[in-house]
């Protein structure tokens, strides 16, 4: 395996950026990358290391040194991101064994393009996942991405039960954000038990993409509609809150109190509790 422990980045982040907004929130996660990726998005925010493998300088590193870094570094967590990390299962999964033993949680960020039998190895081996849900269009999926939507729909699925999870779609104008398509991609989410976090999020001219980035109004809109059938969602990539007016913090979906407080990148935890909500008592299961 040339490339196993090779690593394209290394990062001490926000568990938000990952993002996770319902896991250990406030807290710093260790971030790996890798090279590679079994998908082909056109519009790629890391296609410098998701289309393009190094021919010289690999300087492997191994479980116990990534466990070690991120002890040295104060982390809460690690986490296997920034290109697709299944590409390096084996890696990913020897690292997270010896995370667990050494106390650190672990965190996958994934397109979730695998086997059912990928995702329950994977997604059993971990606390937290964030799942990218790139459109809800099979057509989109086969013939744009060279993937499937039917298996990312059942790795979303299969995470719901085996950890927390958490689903970020990046809409893009007049590709994914029609309201019959948005309207098909929340009424899936909201049937999973448990509902996973929604994040809607911006996008920027990137690769091969050229066309003008997705305006706030239509993020707004589109987070609007999803709250109408979640409990919990988000948009992002759109600055501070206050420049837009879309919150993003996180209140009981019951009795609007505050419970989690983000500004920027200052977390402030109001509530107590991280199974009910102080002001009315009802469950919040996705505070963890």
């Amino acid at each position: 395996m040339p490339y196993y422990g090779v690593l394209s980045a290394a990062a001490l982040d926000p568990v938000e950026k990952k993002p996770l907004y319902h896991f250990h929130p406030g807290t710093r996660s260790y971030s790996i990358g890798f090279f590679g990726c079994n998908l082909r998005c056109p519009f790629c925010q890391n296609y410098q290391i998701s289309t393009k493998l190094p021919s010289s300088g690999l300087k492997p590193t191994n479980p116990a040194e990534v466990v070690a870094e991120a002890l040295q570094v104060k982390a809460d967590s690690i986490s296997y991101t920034y290109s697709e990390p299944l590409i390096h299962a084996e890696f990913c999964l020897e690292t997270a064994a010896a995370a667990n033993d050494a106390g650190l949680a672990n965190i996958f960020v994934t397109n979730g393009y695998m086997s059912e039998d990928a995702a329950k190895s994977v997604f059993s081996a971990m606390d937290a996942v964030n799942i990218d849900l790139k459109s809800f269009n099979p057509q989109y999926y086969e013939k744009v991405l060279k993937g499937g939507l039917e298996t990312v729909c059942k790795s979303i699925e299969t995470a719901a039960t085996l950890c927390h999870t958490e689903v970020t779609t990046l809409l893009i104008p007049g590709e994914n954000d029609s309201r019959q398509e948005l309207d098909s991609l929340f009424s899936f989410l909201s049937a999973l038990k448990p509902q996973p976090v929604l994040h809607l999020t911006r996008y920027f001219p990137r690769h091969q993409y050229t066309q003008p980035a997705t305006s706030v109004h239509t993020l707004q809109k589109a987070g609007e509609m999803a709250r109408g059938r979640l409990k919990y969602v988000y948009i992002g990539n759109t600055g501070p809150k206050d420049a837009h007016g879309f919150s993003k913090d996180t209140v009981c979906p019951e009795c609007d109190s505050l419970l989690i407080s983000r500004k920027n990148l200052r977390i402030s935890v109001v509530n107590s509790s991280t199974s009910n909500c102080d002001n009315c008592g009802s469950d919040l299961p996705y505070l963890a």
